[in-house]
């Protein structure tokens, strides 16, 4: 059985000031969806970029799987999710109300209490590779942390180009990735 990890993040986007409401992401800021698999080695394995800013995790996961017949969770495999997804088949989330963040397990945390919390700290552990990915693919690739002024569409080749990059260096240069 293999785990790959599942998230999403936001990239900032310049588009027309009639479609930024639809763009503007839980912070105000106007930015592109951008929704990824990721392996154990930071390998983005799906990228799915264009939805709005405004769109939940799971809004646009369901839409995706609804649509594109190619994107399912492989057989013997799950996606390590953050609580913005479904628990279901093939898809494993942490448990809810529980201790979570890794920083609440940092030194002088208290040990788990129960096998709930426990649960989810090796959880958490496990999904930080999709968060290191993302780290590591907005410092790799400046013209990705700002607002570029190309027509939306230009900007989402941009992105997917940066990801191809991303898994190129990944596996180029194992050892030059930052560690945390």
């Amino acid at each position: 059985m293999n785990a790959m990890t599942i998230d999403r993040s936001f990239l900032s986007v310049t588009i027309p000031r009639t479609d930024q409401p639809r763009y503007q992401n839980r912070k105000g800021q106007v930015s592109v969806n951008i929704l990824v698999v990721c392996d154990v080695n930071m390998n983005f394995i799906y990228v799915l970029t264009g939805w709005e800013g405004s769109a939940n995790d799971s809004r646009v996961l369901r839409d995706d799987v609804n649509k594109n017949p190619g994107f399912h969770v492989p057989r013997g495999n799950y996606y390590i999710c953050d609580g913005g997804y479904p628990n279901g088949d093939g898809y494993l989330s942490p448990c809810w109300g529980i201790r979570y963040h890794l920083k609440e397990w940092g030194s002088g945390a208290s040990l788990p209490r129960n096998k709930e919390e426990y649960f989810n700290m090796k959880h958490e552990r496990a999904r930080n590779v999709i968060e290191r990915s993302f780290d590591v693919l907005k410092k790799s690739w400046v013209i990705l942390r700002s607002a570029l002024f190309y027509p939306i569409r230009v900007q989402n080749c941009i992105i997917l180009t940066c990801c191809l990059l991303h898994n190129f260096k990944c596996r180029s240069h194992r050892s030059s990735l930052p560690t945390r």
